[in-house]
């Protein structure tokens, strides 16, 4: 039952990104997974399209999926979505430890 709950939630979110972010679907693709490009990571992050890009760099953001012929990154939004996960897990470990 917990697990129909955050899928549904998951949609949900999914959904009204894709409103609020536009984004590209693609055949085939939920509305849960779709291509956004760095404008789109910037505005999902609260940042400039610098600091995306910086952030690139040092790790804060994930690489981008893919780049255009003329040189602009692309992410799935599942891509972005697995790399906060993972920060937060090792932020969460992080902290875990030093209270120990």
């Amino acid at each position: 039952m917990q697990d129909k709950l955050i899928e549904d939630l998951r949609e949900r979110v999914a959904v009204l990104e894709g409103v609020v972010l536009g984004g590209t679907i693609l055949r085939g693709q939920s509305a849960a997974d779709r291509k956004i490009w760095k404008s789109d990571l910037a505005i999902r992050e609260g940042v400039s399209t610098r600091t995306v890009e910086r952030g690139i760099k040092d790790g804060r953001y994930a690489q981008p999926d893919g780049v255009t012929e003329d040189g602009k990154p692309w992410w799935w939004l599942s891509s972005v979505q697995r790399h906060d996960r993972q920060r937060v897990r090792g932020a969460t470990r992080r902290i875990g430890q030093s209270t120990s």
